[in-house]
């Protein structure tokens, strides 16, 4: 099978949608950006220390990582306040 380079993120946007209707996905937004999110949600959930993941995605702030931390699922459970009964 001939491999060639992606030319961009249009290309891998367009994989992934096709994929994604092939599995029945009903999604407004595919695209690499969704991988980048999820990809981070999922190294916080992991463990990795914030300052650690900002380097890997290239942040120049660290704050920035306070997007993909309201998207971690796990880290939002082990914060989340119990329920008065």
């Amino acid at each position: 099978m001939p491999f060639y380079s992606l030319d961009g993120s249009s290309s891998i946007r367009h994989i992934l949608i096709k994929h994604g209707r092939a599995a029945g996905l009903d999604a407004s937004r595919l695209g690499s950006h969704v991988l980048r999110h999820t990809h981070a949600a999922r190294q916080i959930d992991l463990g990795v220390r914030p300052q650690v993941l900002s380097d890997l995605l290239g942040h120049r702030d660290s704050e920035s990582i306070s997007a993909y931390v309201r998207i971690a699922p796990e880290t939002l459970r082990n914060v989340s306040l119990p329920v008065p009964a």
